[in-house]
């Protein structure tokens, strides 16, 4: 059937120069065009440095930076979850730890910073706070490195265990 649909066309195409003296396309393509590649899973896409939780580039981000860090898959859902508790994948998220004297005097003792939530008091010399929230690749690629090392409890998401509530949903 498909070899006659051929003859068809070229006939037709055969007649259709005989009677207008002009060439027509075949109507049936030589070669298929193959199909658009599918994205890379492992490409970093745009992140969203406004103020806004939950952005599933963030998400994606982070998931895919945990594969180049070379991080198993469950330190990755580890990692991921943490990240979740921890700021909500905004990369521009901020909290202030306060802290009291011995009078009962409240003052601030130290700010976490961006989509890991490093820690100016602890973390200051290995990442600037603008570094923190400014360049949330740095600040991922860092926390890969602290979880390789076997530091997770570096945060308060994995030591208080509130990072399993979102193992295998993130």
């Amino acid at each position: 059937m498909n070899t006659l649909k051929k003859w068809l066309a070229k006939f037709d195409a055969i007649l259709y120069e005989i009677v207008y003296g002009d060439k027509v396309q075949s109507p049936m393509p030589s070669t298929p065009t193959p199909p658009s590649p599918a994205p890379n899973p492992d490409t970093l896409l745009p992140w969203n440095m406004a103020n806004v939780d939950g952005d599933p580039n963030n998400h994606h981000n982070v998931r895919v930076l945990c594969d180049l860090e070379g991080l198993t898959y469950d330190l990755k859902e580890i990692l991921t979850a943490c990240v979740r508790v921890e700021s909500n994948f905004n990369t521009q998220a901020t909290h202030y730890n306060y802290a009291y004297t011995d009078a009962g005097v409240r003052y601030l003792a130290s700010t976490d910073h961006g989509i890991c939530q490093w820690n100016d008091w602890y973390h200051g010399k290995e990442i600037t706070p603008e570094q923190a929230t400014d360049d949330p690749e740095m600040a991922i690629r860092l926390m890969c490195q602290y979880f390789k090392n076997g530091q997770e409890s570096q945060w308060v998401s994995f030591s208080s265990g509130a990072y399993k509530q979102f193992i295998g949903k993130v």
